[in-house]
């Protein structure tokens, strides 16, 4: 699939999440699947499987963690690492994607 319609999808699905987060009042940490969700989809479409799980580990994570009462003192610090983590890997360690 092409860049464009990845990222159409990926906006259709953003935009359904945040209706549904909207409508059931459900903002945090709601928003975390509806940020991680639509690029998870849009990477899996361009085929950058690393991105995209990555991404799910990240902010699906974080939804979880978030949903059993862990604060944002402990979250936001872990999610920074993670990350950071993640582009040291794929940029010093030799990470690819297969192409």
């Amino acid at each position: 699939m092409n860049k464009k319609k990845a990222q159409a999808l990926s906006l259709t699905i953003f935009l359904i999440g945040m209706a549904f987060i909207a409508y059931f009042n459900y903002w945090w940490p709601g928003i975390l699947l509806v940020i991680g969700v639509p690029m998870a989809v849009r990477n899996f479409m361009m085929k950058k499987y690393s991105d995209m799980v990555t991404g799910l580990i990240v902010f699906v994570g974080a939804f979880v963690i978030a949903s059993v009462g862990v604060s944002a003192q402990l979250l936001i610090p872990a999610i920074f690492v993670i990350a950071a983590i993640y582009v040291f890997l794929k940029n010093f360690m030799g990470l690819k994607e297969k192409k």
